[in-house]
């Protein structure tokens, strides 16, 4: 990328400044070794570029183990290298660098919190890296882990810092993880896109405020969500961010870039297997993935941004500097040439130095006096709150060794308490000791005040070492409990049989129970049914008259007519067939519901036959009834145990207490040996050393003082032809100084 380029060929003219700067100074202090000295000078020059050489652009990936870290890293990487079992590293910081900067080929070294390094593959990382690790304490024992691997991505200084995953986080890593985004140029929170927003991921941001701004919040699996969903996720993600009950962060920085990371690393690496995408190009799943644009922005922000820039900026200001220190040892040399300067202010210079000196010196001294008390307080205070933690942890192993209530259980579970005391232990006395120390830092800063002096000390060498005590158990016959629990089986098999057939029973009347609720229920809507159908077929008959008009002839017939026709009332056939259906529906409908209700009927029978048959009532008295006899086989099979096992008894409390004189009198051991390394603990006379230190660093800037002094008397004494000599070198100096001067600015 253009953004990276630039940033190397800057770094290439910052090199040529150094370079510049370093022929200079030689060159001067060669023509000039008989009037001034530049070693100090030089030296503090040459470690300045070692340090801007040795500036790193660290990206710090945190992220929830379902959010793809390992698959993200390794797009970032331009090839699938990172393994998959590096994925749950739930106790460890791992660096991931270039091959270059490691032992030559990939591979994972642990570095342990003891200095010791171990070089291992990435197939048996995992015993390295997670708390599930079978050979060591890895929280306590190892301090991080760096996986060099061959990648461009990972030139010209740029490292990757993957932290454990966020679920695993305890208050010791989670304060590792948070320090080092603090420390980092660019950190990258990993969410997923199909299940953004959680709160442990929010809760995590609540102590990174000043942080906010290089933390770049990125949405990976975008390829598993719809894109017509793609703008709706990220618009309630980035307003979660602004406003949440944790952090809230503000709207410049709360930004979402989703990204799949998977189709990537797809797309650069043809190796990398998926079931979807097989007939993508390249370019189509870079283009689908976002993630070059994402890239864009990281890269810019690295090697364009304020920390680049200041990157940059850093050793140019420390060459200037540097030209500043030679100009003014040039200066006072062309003063003494002059005769700017005589004997006399260079001696009173000299006196007021020396007298400075002095008083600096009976100020740390006082002060000294004054924190002993304060640092005996605090060791003290230390001391008791080590004991009171000490003897939770110790109750709580005595505690376990008690309730054992076997000699075969404490036989089995002594080791394993043992080695989680010992543990927590070992934590006990790094957090306690690195506390004292930081306690003992801040009390004695605060006294020094501006001129701060940091003691130091090495936690891991002053640390007692708990090993595992050697304890045998004396040989015994162990109580043959498959036999007691047959023979208590048998004892209570009748009861189990008779209360089984019981519950037979019991479910046989529930079942016919129902049986005759069900019957009952449908037999009640059977009723309503016919009831509703009567009532709708009589207020049908009833819409039907039940006589109809017709004329008839009155009298008698003459010749072909009658004499008269009238209107009379006739029976309506319709109705009377109406009617007689309706007569005929109800004596079958009654017919049914006697024939439902007899099925009723039997089936009540039938329930009250069956209840009748078992003594139990409900399903809670049928738990009551099998835990009652559980109960009963466990109290027999106790009374058994301990019929049959009161020499077994003698000997496991004959046993506990053996253990645990063994074990109290190593205890007090350890406590002893933590209370002999607070006394080997002189913070005063440590503080002291720092001050002794800080007191040869003014008697040396005395020394520096007193050689110019000697420099400038020597030229008061040269001859004119040597003076201009030297004058002529210094304003060849000061000129090429000048040039240079106008490079960097």
């Amino acid at each position: 990328m253009t953004t990276r380029s630039e940033w190397i060929e800057q770094n290439k003219e910052v090199q040529a400044s150094f370079d510049t700067a370093i022929a200079l100074t030689n060159e001067v202090s060669e023509k000039l070794s008989e009037h001034i000295q530049l070693q100090d000078e030089l030296h503090v020059l040459q470690q300045q570029m070692q340090s801007w050489k040795d500036h790193r652009f660290e990206i710090v990936v945190v992220g929830e183990f379902s959010t793809g870290k390992s698959t993200f890293i390794n797009a970032l990487l331009r090839k699938n290298v990172l393994p998959s079992k590096v994925t749950p590293t739930t106790a460890t910081i791992n660096f991931i660098r270039h091959i270059d900067e490691g032992p030559g080929h990939e591979v994972a070294v642990v570095n342990f919190s003891d200095g010791r390094k171990e070089e291992v593959s990435f197939d048996d990382l995992d015993e390295y890296v997670t708390e599930m690790s079978k050979e060591i304490a890895v929280s306590v024992e190892v301090h991080h882990v760096d996986i060099f691997i061959d990648s461009d991505y990972l030139k010209d200084g740029v490292v990757i810092v993957d932290t454990p995953g966020l679920q695993a986080l305890h208050k010791e890593h989670e304060k590792i993880t948070k320090d080092q985004i603090k420390r980092s140029h660019a950190s990258i929170f990993l969410g997923n896109m199909e299940q953004l927003g959680k709160s442990t991921e929010f809760k995590f941001l609540k102590d990174l405020k000043s942080s906010i701004d290089r933390i770049f919040f990125i949405g990976n699996r975008l390829d598993g969500i719809p894109e017509s969903e793609i703008d709706e996720v990220i618009a309630s993600f980035e307003a979660h961010l602004r406003d949440n009950e944790y952090q809230k962060i503000p709207a410049e920085n709360a930004k979402l870039y989703p990204v799949s990371a998977l189709q990537a690393l797809k797309a650069r690496d043809n190796t990398v297997e998926t079931r979807n995408w097989n007939d993508w190009t390249p370019e189509e799943l870079l283009a689908a993935s976002r993630f070059e644009s994402f890239e864009n922005k990281l890269e810019n922000y690295l090697f364009n941004g304020e920390k680049a820039q200041d990157a940059l900026e850093a050793p140019k200001q420390a060459i200037l500097n540097h030209y500043a220190r030679i100009k003014e040892r040039l200066n006072n040399l062309q003063q003494a040439i002059d005769g700017d300067v005589d004997m006399e202010t260079l001696q009173a210079d000299k006196e007021r130095l020396t007298q400075e000196i002095e008083l600096r010196k009976l100020q740390l001294e006082e002060k000294v006096l004054r924190i002993e008390n304060l640092f005996e307080d605090m060791i003290k205070a230390n001391q008791d709150s080590y004991q009171s933690s000490f003897e939770r942890n110790e109750t709580t192993l005595l505690s376990e060794i008690e309730g054992a209530i076997s000699l075969e259980e404490l036989e089995q579970d002594l080791g394993f308490e043992l080695t989680q005391f010992y543990k927590a232990h070992d934590v006990l006395v790094q957090e306690s000791l690195s506390e004292l120390i930081a306690s003992l830092n801040a009390a004695f800063n605060q006294e020094i005040g501006r001129n701060k002096i940091q003691i130091d000390v090495d936690v891991n060498e002053v640390a007692t070492e708990t090993k595992a005590l050697d304890i045998t158990f004396s040989e015994h016959k162990a109580v043959d409990i498959e036999s007691i629990q047959e023979q208590v089986k048998m004892q209570v098999q009748a009861e189990q049989d008779e209360l089984e057939e019981e519950i037979k029973a019991f479910q046989d009347y529930e079942t016919k129970d129902r049986d005759y609720q069900r019957l009952e229920r449908r037999l009640e809507s059977e009723r309503r049914m016919q009831a509703e159908d009567m009532r709708f077929k009589e207020r049908m008959l009833e819409s039907i008259p039940k006589t109809k008009q017709s004329y008839e002839y009155l009298g008698k017939k003459v010749l072909f007519f009658f004499k008269k026709k009238e209107k009379v009332d006739v029976v309506n056939e319709a109705y009377q067939e109406k009617a007689e259906s309706l007569q005929e529906m109800q004596a079958q409908q009654r017919k049914l519901l006697q024939q439902k209700e007899m099925e009723v009927e039997d089936a009540i029978d039938e329930a009250h036959r069956a209840q009748g048959e078992t003594s139990l009532t409900s399903r809670d008295e049928v738990r009551e009834r099998r835990r009652e006899l559980r109960q009963k086989e466990q109290s027999l099979l106790l009374e058994e145990i301990k019929t049959q096992s009161k020499r077994q008894e003698r000997e496991l409390n004959k046993e506990k207490r053996r253990i645990k004189r063994q074990i109290e009198d190593e205890l007090r051991t350890m406590k002893k040996d933590y209370r002999n390394v607070l006394r080997g603990l002189d913070a005063l006379s440590l503080a002291k050393d720092r001050i002794s230190e800080h007191v040869q660093q003014l008697d040396q800037d005395l020394a520096a003082r007193e050689q110019q002094l000697q420099e400038q008397t020597q030229l008061l004494e040269q001859s004119e032809a040597q003076k201009s000599h030297v004058t002529a070198v210094i304003e060849a100096a000061n000129e090429q100084m000048a040039s240079a001067e106008v490079d960097l600015i």
